[in-house]
């Protein structure tokens, strides 16, 4: 939408001369773009949007652009005179548009790959994935809206040029994410060794650990922008969560210390990673120290006081899942009970009354069934 809004007038200003008789259709063009521009914001236009996938459903204020064309524009209009400084700083920040709105779409292409990964696909659910690009739309409008950036440790009137910068910013983090942490997060799925695709399977580690983002609530925090939340899932993909768990469980492994005891090693961690489920401990450091625990077990010879250990969390689960739909089950025969209960008082003091509901209740399941 903004490279389309400003194509016309681009060329045109290409086409003039240093005093161009053309002068009005320049400044009706002018107003037409501030038409628009108005509109848009208000409407949240973009420069891209995907209706299908409501991908970077954007709500940008296009105010910054006015605002810092305005003055050059209203020259242009008064003195109907159209120099060689004017044209050059013209075309420099229309060349700035051009490039936000490129710098969006390679956003949008290279953020897309990032979600069509295997890592992505396999680990986040539809909850976490929402949270995620959330957090990337909010980003980006904090990069539109805000009235001042830090320049050089200095707080400055945004200007389309930082704009740009921060966007190449966003740009450069998915591409840096996407280039190496997604890349051996992916290979490690394929490890035949190491069962990865059971820690990180969905709706499990990574909700684990955006919720430790969000201190608790699983929720996105509208207006918590200041807070990263797109840096901070990008942080957990890259050196402060996966990535480094999956590199330091696979440098044990490859350790001399070790590497001789993974035939044993790594059924029994591969056994508890396909034991993890929603509401175990997933922090890293209690995982890599898990790991840790299997090898040293397994290096002592130590392995049936080990197997002896995990099997008695083993039934301690599954006592406690046992326990859970007992209760169900006591819960749902009560309720029975007390409703036999209550038709044999029913039926007892009002029969007719009794009679009649209950015809009309089975007539009714009767209608329920048979419908189409």
């Amino acid at each position: 939408m903004i490279d389309k809004a400003y194509k016309n007038y681009f060329l045109e200003l290409n086409s003039l001369d240093i005093q161009s008789k053309k002068i009005n259709e320049i400044s009706q063009r002018i107003n037409d773009f501030k038409i628009y521009s108005s509109n848009a914001s208000k409407l949240g236009n973009s420069s891209f949007l995907d209706e299908k996938s409501n991908f970077l459903n954007l709500n940008i204020n296009y105010k910054n652009f006015e605002n810092e064309l305005d003055d050059l524009f209203n020259r242009i209009i008064n003195d109907k005179y159209f120099d060689n400084e004017e044209y050059e700083l013209a075309t420099r920040k229309l060349e700035e548009l051009f490039n936000i709105a490129g710098n969006l779409n390679s956003i949008r292409k290279n953020f897309q790959i990032v979600l069509n990964s295997n890592f992505i696909i396999h680990s986040f659910d539809d909850k976490s994935k929402k949270y995620f690009l959330k957090a990337l739309n909010d980003e980006i409008n904090y990069v539109f809206s805000q009235k001042k950036m830090n320049v050089n440790a200095q707080k400055i009137p945004a200007q389309l040029r930082h704009i740009n910068k921060e966007l190449i910013d966003i740009n450069e983090l998915i591409k840096e994410t996407n280039e190496y942490s997604i890349c051996v997060l992916e290979r490690a799925l394929l490890d035949k060794d190491i069962d990865f695709k059971s820690l990180f399977k969905k709706g499990t580690f990574i909700n684990y650990q955006i919720q430790k983002i969000v201190q608790g609530k699983f929720e996105f925090i509208e207006n918590d922008v200041l807070n990263r939340p797109l840096y901070n899932v990008f942080k957990m993909l890259a050196d402060d969560v996966c990535y480094s768990l999956v590199e330091e469980i696979s440098k044990q492994s490859m350790s001399n210390e070790y590497k001789k005891h993974n035939n044993i090693a790594h059924k029994l961690i591969n056994n508890y990673f396909r034991g993890l489920t929603k509401g175990d401990n997933f922090d890293i450091e209690f995982i890599k120290n898990k790991v840790k625990e299997i090898y040293e077990n397994v290096k002592s010879n130590n392995i049936a006081a080990y197997n002896k250990l995990m099997e008695k969390k083993r039934k301690a689960k599954l006592q406690k899942k046992i326990l859970k739909y007992v209760s169900y089950i006591v819960g749902g025969l009560l309720g029975l009970w007390a409703i036999i209960a209550l038709i044999g008082f029913l039926w007892t003091n009002y029969p007719g009354w009794t009679f009649i509901v209950g015809v009309l209740i089975i007539y009714g399941i009767y209608k329920a069934g048979t419908s189409k």
